[in-house]
């Protein structure tokens, strides 16, 4: 099997082939139990189920049958493969694997995730929102890529859990996660090609933070996060104009152009709040 799922990974790059592909149930189940449950498979090795991971993330990237067949495969057992996915994400073999997927069924099937996390008690926000933030507070390069990965989007899919997180922050706690993405954004003045996503994906954090808890608004722009957008703006980088890498060579392109990300970042930073006493203009 495992030559054919690396032809499968390869293959789903093409969007015609991945809806293809996509439609063919039986092909999506060999793929995710080779991926969450390797002790099913003959071959339990490193490199079958990093290649299944692979190829389900091409799968998954846009078209709609894909992520539906996916969530299928999760609503069967949703607990147990649902933390199977994240536990991945403490695994340095796995993790980007894993948060890559997690990120496309959040951003391209919500609301089958949300189902999902019905069935599965709630494991989004009880285990990989506070994994996920955790991870984004405390780690560097590979790993705080992959926590990005999942953090930028699961605030779309639990919005209310999201927002409580982040609303029960106290003041050094919120100003401690904001200095840590400014000074990310800040040090990495060209992406790596060993993390090519990892502005992008801070930068759709900030958007979502800002959209769900304007709170942070203010914080944001205390700690400068104005110009470290600009900063980015200003170096940019072929990298950042994909989102799927074949190796060190960008294969699927970004939808949305990162200059374009950037102006809404700030637009929402420097959009002021009306307060709730604020009477509208007369004409």
């Amino acid at each position: 099997m495992g030559a054919g799922v690396v032809i499968i990974a390869t293959l789903a790059l093409d969007a015609a082939a991945r809806k293809e592909i996509g439609s063919n149930r039986s092909i999506i189940l060999k793929l995710m139990r080779a991926f969450l449950i390797p002790s099913e498979n003959n071959d339990g090795s490193l490199a079958l189920q990093t290649a299944a991971g692979k190829a389900l993330g091409n799968l998954t990237i846009t078209t709609a049958v894909c992520t539906d067949n996916c969530c299928d495969i999760l609503f069967e057992d949703p607990e147990l493969k649902l933390n199977n996915l994240i536990d991945l994400l403490d695994d340095e073999e796995y993790m980007c694997v894993a948060a890559n997927l997690l990120h496309n069924l959040c951003a391209n099937s919500r609301g089958n995730m949300m189902v999902i996390n019905l069935r599965a008690n709630g494991h989004l926000q009880s285990v990989l929102l506070p994994t996920v933030m955790q991870m984004v507070r405390t780690t560097e390069g590979k790993q705080l890529e992959a926590a990005l990965c999942v953090a930028s989007q699961i605030g779309y899919v639990i919005p209310e859990y999201f927002v409580q997180m982040l609303e029960s922050d106290t003041n050094a706690a919120a100003a401690e996660l904001v200095e840590k993405l400014v000074n990310t954004l800040k040090s990495i003045r060209e992406p790596s090609p060993d993390y090519p996503r990892i502005r992008r994906l801070l930068v759709e954090l900030v958007t979502s933070i800002v959209e769900k808890c304007p709170r942070y608004k203010e914080i944001f722009l205390q700690k400068g996060m104005n110009d470290a957008l600009d900063m980015v703006k200003g170096t940019p980088s072929r990298l950042e104009k994909y989102r799927v890498f074949l190796g060190d060579e960008g294969v699927v392109a970004e939808n949305l152009p990162m200059r374009d990300l950037i102006d809404k970042a700030r637009r929402l930073i420097n959009l002021e709040t009306p307060t709730p006493d604020a009477q509208p203009v007369q004409p």
